[in-house]
């Protein structure tokens, strides 16, 4: 069983901190007037788990996201606020499953419902090698204003 809470992302600092520096451009190339802002002490904007998996069956792992995603929208406070699938353009049959939640807790939370640990294991026989585990807390979040 894979521990993801050992699991960190050690190059999200490095490349993040340029990021921070840098204006928010528009689709046109002008600047936006829009800032990142930054969180009051002591909150957290949530958290985002990135599953990554090396594939030749991503329509198995989709169809087995889908199976996952109708089983826990039953509208319990851990259930993820939102998922996106996505493909790595530079490396074939890589794959990043991005789930956001509310919280750590409600992420440790839904990690533990019977049906996750079920999935898990299914996910990995679909996998070529073993999934990879990243738990992040989101520290600034931003969207360019319209």
């Amino acid at each position: 069983m894979i521990d993801i809470g050992r699991v960190l992302l050690a190059a999200l600092p490095v490349l993040v901190e340029p990021l921070r520096e840098q204006p928010l451009w528009g689709a046109d190339g002008e600047e936006e007037a829009v800032e990142p802002q930054d969180l009051q002490e002591g909150t957290m904007a949530g958290f985002t788990q990135i599953i990554e998996m090396q594939t030749s069956r991503i329509d198995e792992v989709e169809a087995l996201i889908r199976e996952l995603r109708n089983r826990l929208d039953d509208g319990p406070s851990s259930a993820p606020r939102r998922g996106t699938i996505t493909a790595d353009r530079d490396r074939e049959g890589f794959y990043l499953s991005i789930v956001e939640f509310d919280s750590y807790g409600a992420a440790m939370e839904n990690s533990n419902r019977p049906e996750v640990g079920e999935f898990a294991a299914r996910l990995a026989k679909l996998c070529d090698a073993a999934p990879k585990f990243y738990n992040l807390d989101v520290r600034e979040t931003w969207q360019p204003g319209r």
